[in-house]
This record gives structure tokens, sequence and C-alpha cells, in this order.
């Protein structure tokens, strides 16, 4: 039932936080003045350290008092021996104040109750300092206790949930970043339901990483990600950052331990990058579109396609390929219909040809009246579709359309003939 216990997941490890022991034992317990705790208390608070000593970044919690009887408890804790995997984004507890005390509890479940008391001993509009008790009981038995640990915690004033959201591009800025840096310029996305994309250039292009999970959350200033690469076997991956952002300059530092027990700060900076906005989109979209280049390379004739969008709300698709190899896909659509759904810069088509549901998420960079740039997303598995998960396109508008002047009969010749024009496209197609 270990997994159902977050407060005491918490709990634990604000107690073994920087130094993996037990919590020592704190008998002095002085006669202090009423703090004001009631009114004191309202807002978000970061553990700092515990028994004297800095808590690194990938083991802070953020509590966050909207009221004196509620409180809204968020952490990523990630292969910890004694807590294991832990994702909570605003975890809701109740709180009762009594004098200096702050007592935090809740029931994850009908057997078991969670309860942590901090009797606080200083507090102002910076930080608070508490002595911690926490206990979980099950079925009236007591699980496990903590007691003891001195804990200080720092308030947080900024809120940076809607500030980070867009695009963003940048790099480690110190000798040590990330153990998934690479020293080069990355971009990261991030969306308003809590996840996000991230990219990283090929051939000077970039190109979204196909991965099968991207989640992050803010609270206050602790950015707190995971990811989890496509493939079979891959794990699930988390990094945990303190950050500030101001004139569209975001910062990343983090309290980092080396495996000989050392530390040092791991430090990011990136700047935001433009993107189109809904009503760009919308204002735009209208009308026929033809692929020019796919992941930076020229698109042969034979391997254009049309999309066309007759309102914000319904598109069409046109395209045929055939390689002449009964094993290859094969495309032939002269107007298959789409639902369209925009929201930000991103723009889901959803259809049916052959029984098979197609779905294209088109991830706009930039658009223009004459042309847009992004990334193709086909959801489905590749294997089952034929088509390339992830497709960096650019695509111009059609502003001649001849469907109607075509009708009718026509006569002439072959003025021009390359022999080799379609094995050498075929052997490099890439729709």
């Amino acid at each position: 039932m270990k997994k159902y216990f977050y407060l005491m997941q918490v709990a634990i490890i604000i107690c073994s936080a920087g130094v993996f022991t037990s919590c020592s034992d704190n008998d002095d317990n002085p006669v202090l003045p009423d703090l004001n705790v009631a009114e004191n208390i309202i807002g978000k608070w970061i553990i700092a350290e515990t028994d004297g000593k800095a808590v690194f970044t990938n083991e802070k919690i953020a509590l966050d008092f909207v009221s004196a009887t509620k409180v809204y408890v968020s952490a990523s804790i990630n292969n910890d021996e004694e807590v294991g995997d832990v994702w909570v984004d605003k975890v809701e507890y109740d709180v009762a104040i009594s004098g200096n005390k702050v007592t935090i509890s809740g029931n994850p479940d009908e057997h078991a109750t969670v309860v942590e008391e901090y009797n606080i001993t200083a507090i102002n509009d910076k930080e608070l300092t508490a002595n911690l008790k926490a206990t979980v009981t099950v079925d009236g038995q007591i699980l496990n206790s903590v007691e003891g640990s001195i804990v200080r915690f720092t308030k947080i004033n900024a809120d940076y949930t809607e500030a980070i959201l867009g695009m963003w591009e940048g790099r480690s800025t110190g000798e040590e970043g990330s153990e998934f840096d690479d020293g080069e310029n990355h971009r990261w996305e991030y969306l308003a339901d809590g996840t996000y994309r991230y990219y990283h250039k090929v051939n000077d292009q970039w190109q979204l990483s196909n991965d099968v999970l991207n989640d992050y959350f803010v609270a206050g200033n602790l950015l707190c990600t995971r990811w989890k690469n496509a493939g079979e076997g891959q794990k699930e991956n988390r990094e945990w950052w303190e950050i500030t952002i101001e004139n569209d300059v975001m910062k990343w530092t983090g309290l980092r331990q080396r495996e000989d027990g050392s530390t040092y700060t791991a430090t990011f900076e990136m700047k935001k990058v433009p993107v189109p906005t809904q009503a760009e989109v919308e204002q735009n979209i209208i009308g026929l579109w033809m692929n020019t280049e796919l992941n930076g390379q020229t698109v042969p004739t034979d391997q254009k396609f049309v999309y066309e969008f007759t309102s914000l709300t319904k598109a069409y698709l046109r395209a045929s390929y055939n390689s002449g190899n009964p094993e290859d896909m094969s495309i032939w659509s002269a107007k298959t219909e789409f639902d369209v759904s925009i929201a930000e810069n991103s723009i889901m088509l959803t259809g049916e040809k052959d029984e098979t549901t197609i779905t294209d998420n088109i991830i706009l960079s930039s658009i223009t009246a004459n042309e847009f740039e992004g990334v193709i997303v086909h959801p489905e598995d590749p294997a089952s579709t034929g088509l390339n998960p992830v497709l960096f396109a650019k695509f111009e508008k059609v502003t001649e359309d001849y469907s109607a002047d075509i009708i009718g009969t026509w006569e002439g010749k072959l003025t021009r003939f390359c022999a080799n024009f379609q094995i050498l496209n075929r052997k490099n197609r890439t729709f």
C-alpha cells in the first residue's frame, strides 16, 4: 500500500533529504509566542534545508497553502530506496492550525490515514522553520512514522505556470549541466495540458522527439519533468530545476550531487521562440496548401500532396503515391475529408479512408498567408500505417485551382524525358 501514501512519502523525503538517514530526535520544545501562523502560512513553500543541510533540487517538494484549511502537495520522487517513484501534482490535503502547530492530514483510501505535524518555530514572509512529526496508520495500526527533524522552507511568490507556456530554445551554461545534455541547443514547447514537446536538430532541421511520455508541472519556481523515449525497454527519465522567467529569458538552476558525494550547481538558459498564435493560424489557414519540403529535402512531384482547408473545422487531403512494389504502401486520395480542430499552434486532422482512421497533427512553427512550416505527427503505429511517425514539413499556398479548367479533351506530347527519374526518387521516398 506504500504507493498510496503520497504525504508520508513526502515526509520521509523531507527527513532524509541530503543525508539519507533516519530523522533525529528533538525533545526541546520551548514555549514560543503566537506567530500568527494561520495568516502567515498562506502561499507556496518549498523545502530548502533538513537539519541544516541543503536539500538537492531533485528532492524538493512544494506545499501550496491556499487557505488555513487546505493545502496542495507537489512532488516528483524517482528511484528512492525508501519511497520508490512518486509523481504528485497538486494533491489536496486538509489543514488544521492550532497556535503554532500546522497539521496536514488525509485519507488515501478507506483504510489509511496520513498525518503530518509542523511545530513552527519561526515564520516570516520569506521562510519558515519547524519541527516535523509524521505518521501513517492503516486500520488503526501505525505503519510508519518519522519525528524530530528540523526543516526550513522558503516562500515562493513567483508563479510561472502561465509564463512557461510556449516554445523555448537554449542550452547548458555551466561546466556541468544535465546528464542528458550534449552541449547543443534544444527546444522545449510547454503546453497548458501539462505535457511538453522536445525538439533536437537533425541535419540542421528541428525534429520532434518521438517520445511516448512527456509530462511536466510547475509548483512556484520548481519545474519537474518526466519523459520516456519510444522503443522497447526504455526507462522513464526525470529532471528537476528551480527556474526564473524574465523578459522572455528562462534560467534553470539545480543543486546536484555527484557519485563521489561532492556537489555542484547545474545551469541552463533559454530564450522564448515565437510560435503562431491560434488567431494567426485561423486567419491564414483557409485555402490549398502543397508540401514542398519533408525533413529538409525537396519533395519530388510524384510525392507531393495537398491539404485544402475549406473552413476552421473541415479539410480535404489530395494525394497519390505508388512505388510499383506491391509490398509498399500506396495512396490514392482524390478528396479524403478530415475533421479539423485547432488549438493554439496545433492543427489536428481526423478522417476515414478505406475503413482506416487517419490522424495527422500539424504543429506549426510559423505561418503566413503564403507558407507555413511545422511538424506532422502520425500518432498511430508507423508499422501499421506505413507512415513516418514524425515529419518536418514546409507547405506553400496554392493560388491557382485548375480542377474546373482541366475538364475536357486535350492533345499533346512529351517534351522532356529523364529515364532514371522514377528510380532515383523512389529510392529516397519519405512519404
